[in-house]
């Protein structure tokens, strides 16, 4: 694992930022958290109800593996400086989450790995709050910081945490092959 504090220079992450966190940027419903491809179904921890099992998205890209097509969005040219600086070979995925403030305490969203295969996971943080992200063999947590960016290996189990200090929480999350050279 691997976490950069400060990945963009400021003058090209604020743009980005306010863009995604202001009022014409499109962020759609989605009814479940975490999705866990091992498993091919949706993942609710025990421990919570799914009262609070949603959060927003925007797909930014996907590569679809049956088909063969890209599936990409008016926006991807907002996140070029993050996927210029991450050097990688191919882009699988990339998607925007938003989850709201849990004020009555933090709730782990479902471990899951984000791929079963080894590929890289970048999570870029938008937002600085008391949410984080979680590693599950190591507990280990990296708190949500604005333009702090962390990578791991995408069969490695995590979770994002709900904050309860802010309104909201808001990453973007990379999956892509890296390039080796």
């Amino acid at each position: 694992m691997e976490v950069i504090d400060n990945f963009l220079p400021e003058d090209v992450f604020v743009p980005i930022q306010e863009t995604m966190l202001g009022p014409d940027f499109p962020w759609y419903y989605n009814d479940f958290i975490a999705y866990d491809p091992s498993e091919k179904r949706m993942f609710i921890p025990p421990e919570k109800d799914s009262w609070n099992d949603f959060q927003f998205i925007h797909n930014f890209y996907k590569l679809n593996k049956e088909y063969g097509y890209q599936e990409i969005c008016g926006y991807l040219e907002l996140i070029q400086p993050i996927l210029k600086k991450l050097k990688m070979f191919c882009l699988l995925r990339c998607k925007a989450n938003l989850t709201t403030c849990t004020p009555d305490g933090h709730i782990i969203s479902g471990y899951h790995c984000d791929y079963e295969y080894n590929c890289t996971t970048a999570v870029y943080y938008l937002t600085t709050n008391n949410g984080y992200t979680i590693f599950k063999d190591t507990e280990e947590k990296v708190e949500s910081v604005a333009n702090r960016l962390v990578k791991f290996n995408s069969m490695r189990n995590h979770s994002g945490v709900s904050c309860t200090d802010e309104k909201i929480r808001a990453v973007i999350n990379f999956n892509y092959i890296e390039n080796i050279r």
